[in-house]
């Protein structure tokens, strides 16, 4: 049985229900980081490099990327299609890039190179 509060209300109670409520938000957070984390031994790194060019670039199925794809030859690849498809790779891989680590990845394997190195 619960105790009532000082002027006879359920304080005990409400403390309880709103820690739970935040453990179990909590709880809810990890398991999508956890997911996040099983979805990416199921699918190679590569592949989600060319879905963030897809999904970026708006880019359909029928347009070939291979590691030696060129920023002039992928379609939207200019500089604001660059920033577009490393926004797209920090989310999906959880990472943060510095400025300076950007400029010059102008090919796909290069940029696989860079989020290689910042997973390792």
């Amino acid at each position: 049985m619960w105790e009532k509060g000082l002027h006879g209300g359920d304080t005990g109670l409400r403390t309880i229900e709103a820690t739970n409520h935040q453990a179990v938000r909590q709880k809810n957070t990890l398991t999508t980081q956890f997911r996040k984390k099983i979805v990416m031994t199921e699918t190679t790194k590569i592949e989600r490099i060319y879905d963030a060019f897809r999904s970026a670039l708006d880019l359909g199925e029928n347009i070939g990327l291979t590691p030696d794809s060129e920023f002039e030859d992928v379609p939207g690849w200019d500089s604001l299609g660059h920033l577009r498809v490393i926004a797209e790779l920090e989310d999906v891989f959880d990472i943060e890039f510095e400025i300076e680590e950007i400029v010059d990845q102008n090919t796909v394997q290069k940029i696989y190179d860079l989020v290689q190195s910042k997973l390792a």
